[in-house]
């Protein structure tokens, strides 16, 4: 793969019907920091009342009452966002590769391309796709995040008695090593599945469980050069953040996702197996 060559196709893509791409990636941004926002906000309403219950003198009974009443309702926001994400905001993942497929291989495209995975033909292979696609991403840090957990309360006790800066290093080190263990596993897998949208989005008769083997066997060889494009964006990434989304909305967002697109296309013709003409004699 050419990434220069790949980046510059896209940045030509992109300008050749510019407003239309940031319309697009816009709107998709929204909808997906929308749901975003709504799952933090009731994962922080329990602490933003615990506040309040400390500062106005309740009694102990009716604050136990209030703080339940709280935390069910933090559940119950949290599990709405769940449901969202699961039938709607991982839906519009698809329809993001759509566009994205479509623009780079120059066919027609639009603002409605965005919900095409909503056609109620692939709906809910969409939703089985994506649903096993979140998964398995994430179950790698979940069985490498829990007994490191359990551990790191061993651990805490077995180090309570060294002096405190003693304590802070060494506690500090084993959770930089714990999350560190828990992310390299996790980036193998969400990059070894990182085809499914785009399966998902070019072919209506792929089932979810052949998405997720063909994007892991198209990907096998193929997962370090992923990740040095992935790793060409940061600073992209990272001006994003200074300027609080504004060149994310304007250049970066719809230029990463067209050259994600490309490189879908380069991917999968690289792993087609070579077709030898017969020879006629």
């Amino acid at each position: 793969m050419d990434r220069v060559q790949l980046k510059n196709k896209a940045k030509q893509v992109f300008l050749g019907r510019y407003w239309l791409l940031v319309g697009i990636y816009a709107i998709i941004a929204g909808i997906t920091g929308a749901v975003a926002g709504f799952s933090s906000g009731g994962s922080s309403l329990s602490s933003g009342f615990s506040g309040v219950l400390r500062d106005n003198g309740m009694s102990a009974e009716a604050g136990v009452a209030l703080a339940l009443i709280i935390c069910l309702v933090s559940l119950i926001v949290c599990g709405l966002a769940l449901i969202v994400s699961i039938f709607g905001t991982n839906i519009i993942s698809v329809g993001s590769a759509n566009v994205g497929l479509r623009a780079m291989r120059g066919e027609g495209y639009g603002i409605k391309d965005i919900f095409s995975g909503f056609k109620k033909n692939v709906y809910f292979r969409n939703v089985g796709g994506m649903a096993l696609f979140t998964l398995f991403s994430g179950l790698a840090a979940l069985v490498i995040i829990i007994p490191g957990t359990l551990l790191s309360i061993a651990l805490a006790f077995l180090l309570s008695k060294l002096p405190v800066w003693a304590f802070v290093i060494l506690y500090t080190l084993y959770m930089l090593i714990l999350v560190a263990a828990a992310l390299v596993p996790t980036l193998i897998i969400q990059f070894g599945l990182s085809r499914v949208p785009y399966l998902l989005a070019e072919d209506d008769s792929i089932k979810p469980m052949e998405a997720i083997k063909k994007s892991w066997r198209t990907m096998t060889g193929h997962k370090g050069e992923y990740f040095m494009l992935r790793l060409s964006f940061l600073g992209w990434n990272l001006l994003n953040i200074i300027t609080f989304g504004i060149t994310g909305a304007f250049w970066s967002n719809p230029y990463i996702n067209l050259t994600e697109a490309g490189y879908h296309d380069e991917v999968m013709a690289a792993a087609e197996p070579e077709v030898i003409p017969e020879v006629i004699e």
